[in-house]
Parts: C-alpha cells; sequence; structure tokens
C-alpha cells in the first residue's frame, strides 16, 4: 500500500511520512466527499485488501499511479454513485481491476 500512496517526495522524517499516508488513505477512502467529519471504517479496508491481495508485487512497482487512480475511481462510484452500488456491482469492478494490473501468462 505503501508504494501505491507514494506519488512524490516527502520531505522530513518518519513522523511526516508517517502523515502524509495516512492523509493519503482518507483522500483515498473520502472519494471526493465534502464531508465534515469522516472516520476510516474496517469496511473500507476490507474493500481495499479484496482490490490489493490478488497483484503482484512488480505490477504494483511498475503501475503504481495507474493503480492509485483506478483505486480512487472505485472508491468514488462506491461512495457517489446515485444508483446503488451493489455486491454484483463491486464485483463486476474489481474482476476488471485485477485483469487489467493482472501480469500475463508466458
Amino acid at each position: 500500500m505503501k508504494l501505491i500512496l507514494l506519488d512524490r517526495n516527502v520531505e522530513g522524517g518518519k513522523e511526516e511520512l508517517d502523515k502524509f499516508y495516512g492523509n493519503e488513505l482518507n483522500l483515498l477512502f473520502k472519494a471526493q466527499r465534502q464531508v465534515r467529519s469522516f472516520r476510516r471504517t474496517k469496511q473500507d479496508f476490507y474493500i481495499l485488501w479484496r482490490l490489493l491481495n490478488p497483484l503482484n508485487l512488480e505490477m504494483v512497482k511498475s503501475e503504481r499511479l495507474k493503480i492509485k487512480q483506478d483505486l480512487k475511481n472505485i472508491f468514488y462510484d462506491l461512495r457517489n454513485t446515485s444508483e446503488s452500488f451493489t455486491k454484483d456491482l463491486f464485483r463486476s469492478k474489481a474482476q476488471e481491476f485485477h485483469e487489467k494490473y493482472a501480469i500475463n501468462p508466458r
């Protein structure tokens, strides 16, 4: 997850880096919603794990910026879709995401 969240140089030490990761994770989960209070939920982390678990580390290293943007788009759709975001819709988006970043067999 750190590879995906880190998209620029962060000046300072470990404390600044940890703060940066926390802010980026919040931005990912908030999905561009303008809310006064925001809490991360276990469901957010489960969704993130469900999306990232099948990915290969080498694919993440090479496509991390695209992966981050696609994750933002999925969380945006999850939070801001006018129609109900169903389990089947999530499964189809997850499958598209996994297929996009799957390593081609040789």
